[in-house]
């Protein structure tokens, strides 16, 4: 026997016993069945809605995966910033041929064969190397823009580049520079005789940037 039955019951045994009128009993026996009514109706809301494990469950759920897409965003964004700066910090060697090894050239006297070439602002390392032989005495150097202004008037201001060769029938050239312009010269002084330069080793700049 269920409660709601148990309470008609006791309902019924008062009402026999003249402890409430029949109306009383007719309310308080409405009053039962509303309540139950009202149960029934709570019983199937509450069958629609999931626990309140399931929902701690799920809740967990989406909290990991919330976890590991952080967690993998900020490896993928720390590889690519890796990646990114390893190959925007590697060293490259550049390297440019002045004179080819086995160039031949003429100088009349008086006369001078040059070239010029740039060396950027962010090289490192910077060299210039190579060697020469002469029929006869010139004179080799490497002058900066300023120094080979000063040569054009006064070609015996050769001398006093720091990169000078002197005046002679060969010399093997090694020069460390800084970043900026130069010309490099090949002078005779003679005052008859044309002399001939043989390029043995290619004379080249080389630097890292």
């Amino acid at each position: 026997m269920d409660d709601k039955e148990e309470h008609i019951k006791i309902l019924k045994s008062r009402y026999a016993k003249g402890e409430i009128t029949k109306k009383e009993y007719t309310e308080m026996k409405a009053d039962l069945k509303e309540d139950e009514e009202k149960d029934k109706t709570s019983s199937k809301a509450d069958k629609g809605k999931p626990s309140h494990a399931v929902r701690n469950v799920v809740l967990v759920i989406i909290l990991l995966v919330l976890i590991w897409l952080l967690l993998n965003v900020g490896k993928n964004n720390s590889y690519n910033s890796y990646t990114s700066s390893q190959y925007t910090t590697v060293p490259v060697q550049h390297t440019l041929t002045l004179f080819a090894q086995g160039d031949v050239f003429s100088i009349n006297p008086g006369a001078y064969e040059f070239v010029n070439f740039t060396i950027p602002s962010t090289a490192t390392g910077i060299g210039v190397t190579g060697s020469y032989s002469s029929a006869g005495s010139v004179e080799v150097g490497i002058l900066t823009q300023a120094q080979y202004g000063a040569f054009t008037q006064n070609p015996s201001s050769i001398s006093s580049s720091p990169y000078y060769y002197g005046d002679t029938q060969g010399a093997t050239i090694d020069a460390g520079l800084a970043p900026g312009e130069y010309t490099l010269v090949f002078y005779d002084p003679g005052l008859i005789t044309t002399d001939t330069v043989t390029v043995v080793n290619p004379i080249t700049l080389t630097y890292t940037s």
